[in-house]
């Protein structure tokens, strides 16, 4: 059994092996180098390191990673009788990219409670970047965790960085310290592997999520994703996030957002988002998950929201935009209705109307239009004892008054003809307008009108359908993204079409963003061909 230099020497050079091995199980931690581990970045340390991670369960003892690059061609686990782990180096997996292996597993699986833990530093990388295929790609898994303390420096290239796992009883109950969590597919994994066991009340701190440029660059990735096994526990709760960073590296074709939610559960609540290079969704959510709070403190996009899927149910959760984006913080309430079943009205026996609202029919066979709203009420709306049950083919609409609103003051003109001189006075009424830069806005408001013929004489050819078959939101984005291209040459040409699409993705229809984008970027190439080469050749 080989020993640390330091330990001879404070031993003295006449040392028995039963001497030496008594002083290593008398220590309070244990070394993969009391197991012939060098820690060099060249030798296979696994066996050293799980030898030493054995004799740290047995013995109830700290297991210590000392300096150094520890590589191991599979994974080692440290088993829930250790009191913890502290790695001064690193663990580095040699594995080929689509070699899957679980690197470094924490505590007992099972029933079993791994209760007040104690990980520091924790560091665990792969030598060649995963190719993200198989899920059994684990850079670090915790299991079973009560109590405890897990404070992460670096995990990275991973198909997943971090899994915390309810396996047959709970991950409860635990903080997380969280460092760099670099390339992986799914940066922090919460999940839970059977009907008995649970993943909730977690508290997280920092967090950098990052992946870099080139990193698989067609598949999706999520900063943070709330999973299971099928048929296991679905009510992943009270996990509590503050200031997570997320840099993912959005690149078409691929979505980069920072919380993926597949289960059921609660209260799960983000605090200070900092979105950079992200698709513009805090969240994606594809069960029935609620109460679920994402703060968005800075991001790149206007209007980040949540991304439900058909599975997903659209209750009790909510994005603050608090970023700079004018678009988010501007954000007004143009109706609500505060007590839906307190503002129903019988209409007639049959009939039941909604104060301050519409009734719209959506059946497939009667336009959602101003034509096909009741303004009184229609059958098949019953009120109860909490609120009003619709049938199918029947909702609720708000009827607003759109004229002294900023975001519509072009489709006012566009849809109805209205006096632009009466929608700029109406806007200079409202209180929130005063934080708007008035003199551009009137710059764009007059110009597109004055402007509107050669401007959509300039578009049309663009176009795969007549202009006046665009929906008025559209057709107001292309107008107003052609006025900045054309007559607005110190509106950098990017910055234009960026404006649009965002205006697109806001207000317009589902991928009419991707429209506005091609038709915006082709007008572009044509007026603003200076300009777009002499950044080409800037690279």
């Amino acid at each position: 059994m080989a020993a640390r230099i330091d330990d001879l020497m404070v031993l003295g050079q006449n040392i028995s092996k039963t001497d030496l091995a008594k002083y290593l199980r008398d220590r309070e931690a244990v070394l993969p180098r009391d197991f012939g581990g060098l820690g060099d970045g060249a030798a296979n340390d696994r066996a050293a390191i799980q030898a030493c991670f054995d004799r740290a369960a047995a013995d109830g003892k700290f297991a210590v990673i000392p300096p150094g690059t520890w590589n191991v061609d599979a994974g080692v686990t440290l088993g829930g009788g250790a009191r913890g782990l502290i790695m001064q180096g690193v663990i580095q997996y040699t594995g080929a990219a689509n070699a899957p292996a679980t690197v470094l597993t924490l505590g007992d699986g099972g029933t079993t409670r791994n209760g007040e833990k104690l990980y520091l530093n924790l560091q665990i990388t792969r030598q060649i970047q995963s190719d993200w295929a198989s899920e059994a790609d684990i850079g670090i898994l915790a299991r079973n965790l009560d109590s405890s303390l897990l404070d992460l420096r670096l995990v990275s290239g991973f198909t997943i960085g971090l899994r915390t796992l309810g396996d047959g009883r709970g991950f409860e109950d635990t903080t997380l310290i969280l460092g760099r969590i670099l390339n992986n597919r799914y940066g922090l994994d919460a999940h839970c592997a059977t009907a008995t066991a649970w993943n909730t009340s977690i508290r997280y701190y920092g967090g950098h999520f990052a992946c870099a440029t080139g990193i698989n660059p067609t598949l999706d990735r999520f900063g943070v994703r709330f999973s299971r096994q099928a048929g296991a526990y679905n009510n992943h709760n009270r996990h509590i996030f503050d200031a997570p960073n997320f840099e993912l590296r959005q690149l078409d074709p691929n979505v980069a957002i920072p919380f993926l939610n597949q289960t059921n559960g609660t209260a799960i609540i983000a605090r200070g988002i900092r979105m950079e290079a992200c698709s513009p969704i805090a969240a994606r959510h594809t069960g029935a998950a609620t109460d679920c709070e994402y703060e968005v403190a800075w991001a790149q996009t206007y209007g980040v929201g949540i991304d439900y899927t058909a599975t997903a149910t659209r209750a009790g959760n909510a994005v603050y935009n608090r970023h700079r984006a004018p678009a988010s913080r501007l954000t007004r309430l143009l109706a609500n209705i505060p007590n839906l079943r307190a503002a129903a009205f019988r209409h007639s026996a049959a009939e039941i109307g909604v104060e301050g609202a519409c009734i719209i029919a959506t059946s497939t066979t009667i336009e959602t239009t101003m034509a096909a709203l009741s303004w009184n009420g229609l059958d098949g709306i019953a009120a109860t004892g909490r609120g009003l049950l619709l049938n199918a083919n029947r909702g609720v609409a708000f009827v607003v008054q759109t004229t002294h609103a900023k975001e519509f003051a072009l489709v006012h003109w566009l849809v109805g003809g209205a006096d632009v001189t009466l929608i700029a006075a109406n806007l200079r009424e409202d209180e929130q307008f005063k934080r708007a830069d008035e003199a551009y806005f009137r710059t764009l408001l007059y110009g597109v009108v004055k402007e509107e013929d050669l401007l959509s004489t300039r578009i049309a050819p663009l176009l795969d359908r007549p202009l006046a078959e665009l929906s008025p939101i559209e057709r107001g984005i292309l107008l107003i993204g052609a006025y900045e291209l054309v007559h607005c040459p110190d509106v950098p040409w990017r910055v234009a079409i960026n404006e649009g699409v965002e205006l697109a993705k806001k207000f317009g229809g589902t991928d009419g963003h991707k429209y506005i984008n091609g038709v915006l970027d082709k007008l572009a190439q044509d007026v603003r061909a200076v300009e777009i080469e002499a950044a080409r050749s800037r690279g």
